[in-house]
């Protein structure tokens, strides 16, 4: 029963997170926060073997990998400072943009 409950309660986030995400806004903020420049466009051909591809990721997932960067849960000398120039709304946006990319 604790699962389900459970499962019910990440799904309902998630797709209210999916639902804040402006995609549009995803787009330039992924481009334009130099994104692009290690993932590749629209996060589907990173530059090297050892970048994740970020296209088609659940939003929740991106969400939560890009905050961990900010508040050094995870640790990546690259990510964390890129991480850090994102507000809230952006990640947002680029979390619906990525999770787009198919």
């Amino acid at each position: 029963m604790q699962k389900l409950v459970l499962m019910t309660g990440l799904l309902l986030a998630t797709s209210l997170v999916w639902a804040a995400g402006d995609k549009v806004a995803g787009e330039k903020a992924f481009n334009s926060k130099a994104c692009m420049g290690c993932h590749g466009p629209a996060g589907k051909q990173p530059i090297d073997k050892s970048y994740p591809v970020l296209a088609g990721q659940p939003v929740a997932y991106t969400i939560a990998q890009l905050k961990a960067f900010q508040t050094g849960k995870r640790d990546n000398p690259l990510m964390k400072p890129m991480a850090m120039q994102l507000t809230a709304p952006d990640i947002e946006n680029i979390a619906a943009y990525l999770a787009a990319q198919k």
